[in-house]
């Protein structure tokens, strides 16, 4: 496994984006920049939070808009973590389809095409 190359971390509270890139640490503090670039910078984040709801995905203003109702407003949130949702086992998985009146080998089959 590749290690990372650079380690970014913002810290909302003090203001500031920390960069790490081969043990050298270096602040970047948001209030050294100026209206109009703060605001291109929050609008940048801001698309990519909001086009980031999409990948992986046909994109819908339904998934944007999901992403928008967590962010703004007064109780917004930037990030939000749901709990893991089930994980179903191979057996599970070749079971229900079996269950559906599919042959086992054909399960089986789709099963080791799809999840292996």
């Amino acid at each position: 496994m590749a290690s990372r190359k650079m380690k970014k971390t913002v810290d909302v509270e003090q203001g500031v984006l920390v960069i790490e890139i081969a043990g050298e640490k270096k602040v970047y503090q948001l209030n050294d920049l100026n209206e109009i670039v703060m605001l291109r910078a929050a609008l940048h984040g801001l698309s990519q939070k909001l086009g980031d709801s999409c990948a992986g995905r046909e994109p819908s203003f339904t998934t944007i808009d999901n992403v928008w109702k967590q962010i703004s407003g007064d109780n917004g949130q930037w990030s939000v973590r749901k709990p893991a949702e089930k994980k179903v086992g191979e057996a599970e998985f070749i079971q229900a389809l079996i269950d559906t009146g599919m042959p086992r080998e054909a399960a089986q089959a789709i099963f080791d095409k799809t999840c292996k």
